[in-house]
């Protein structure tokens, strides 16, 4: 039996929040305006959707005490304890598939159709690699926490579908070849992967890509991400190599090199599992930031960002900083709209947008 002292870490944090608080004779809206919040912050803190990041814990560590260690690990072992608690929502088979994007797989080709249930219980065993359902847990208990408590701000983000589309990820990396996997080397063939910004066409700089990973150990991959996945990128691990796969989610130019850069700054500042997941929340964890920088600086160097500061919203202007700097116009507007230098609207028609016919045609050319 479990004493009645040992803290529920499966509770929000706001619970242990909420006791000092009491303690103190702080109300909701001191402690707000204490925090420099905005009024839906206790409420969030509530419910267990305001994840505790770097800044909020550095905060809660000066005001409430206990240290900012302490609170970040309380937030991560709520959510990894939620996420399990998740977990066990598909222990059985049909509920299962319900969950599972089988459409989006059945066209994407990565599955093939069946009408029985049973034949499609086995055809989606098989796509996991898994000889029976009561595998599942086993295989993929850890992989469910770690996609749930990236996520766990996208509420509507479907935990099965993103692992479904990593998979489809593990599937062609199988196929494929490269060296063991070279951290300074990877690092290093970044220069040679920064000119490919300029080419406009997937079946061009895809094969390319892909080729100047390979040496370093990275297999690049791409997969169309299913309905409920929003993942725009993921960095992982597997045996020897690593893997990045890309989602081309937004389909532009700018998103596309930023997505990449970013995973690969996983790749070589983090060396771990990772998963760019957006959800709009604005909670960022100290390794996003990291890898968010990184890829930014690949973008646009630092010394060129006081000229990107006065290129304003003029076409010729931002051709010829893209021609300077080495990318594309398109990723000069996005960076500068991400900057706040350039609304969000404007000069978007310098991006150069994807469609999947194109892309598909590229990803054949890569295979």
């Amino acid at each position: 039996m479990m004493d009645d002292a040992t803290p529920d870490w499966a509770s929000p944090p706001w619970e242990t929040i909420s006791d000092i608080l009491t303690r103190r004779g702080i109300g909701d809206d001191e402690f707000t305006e204490l925090m420099g919040e905005n009024e839906s912050f206790v409420d969030a803190l509530r419910r267990g959707d305001r994840c505790i990041d770097w800044a909020l814990a550095e905060a809660l560590a000066e005001h409430l005490g206990a240290s900012t260690s302490f609170w970040l690990k309380r937030d991560s072992d709520f959510r990894l304890s939620r996420a399990s608690r998740t977990s066990m929502d598909f222990s059985e088979a049909d509920d299962w598939l319900r969950e599972l994007p089988i459409a989006d797989m059945v066209k994407s080709g990565w599955v093939r159709k069946q009408t029985s249930r049973k034949d499609r219980l086995d055809e989606v065993l098989g796509f996991f690699g898994l000889s029976t359902f009561a595998d599942w847990t086993t295989r993929y208990q850890g992989a469910m926490n770690s996609v749930a408590f990236r996520k766990s701000a996208s509420f509507d983000e479907n935990t099965l579908s993103t692992l479904a589309w990593l998979r489809q990820g593990e599937r062609i990396a199988e196929k494929e070849t490269c060296r063991s996997w070279d951290r300074m080397s990877f690092e290093e063939s970044l220069k040679d992967i920064r000119p490919l910004m300029r080419c406009s066409a997937p079946q061009r700089f895809l094969p390319k890509l892909k080729e100047i990973c390979a040496a370093s150990g990275v297999i690049v991959v791409v997969a169309k991400a299913p309905t409920g996945c929003r993942a725009s990128g993921a960095a992982r691990r597997l045996g020897n190599h690593a893997i990045i796969q890309l989602s081309f989610r937004h389909r532009s130019d700018d998103h596309f090199w930023f997505t990449f850069f970013h995973e690969a700054g996983h790749l070589i500042l983090h060396g771990e599992n990772h998963l760019f997941l957006e959800n709009g929340s604005g909670i960022m964890e100290a390794e996003e930031a990291e890898a968010n920088l990184f890829s930014a600086r690949q973008l646009i160097p630092d010394e060129f960002l006081d000229h990107l500061s006065t290129l304003g919203a003029e076409k010729r202007a931002i051709i010829r900083f893209a021609f300077e700097v080495g990318t594309s116009p398109g990723v000069v507007v996005g960076q500068m709209q991400h900057r706040g230098l350039l609304a969000r609207n404007r000069m978007n028609f310098l991006k150069r947008r994807y469609d999947w016919a194109e892309l598909s045609m590229a990803n054949q050319c890569m295979l």
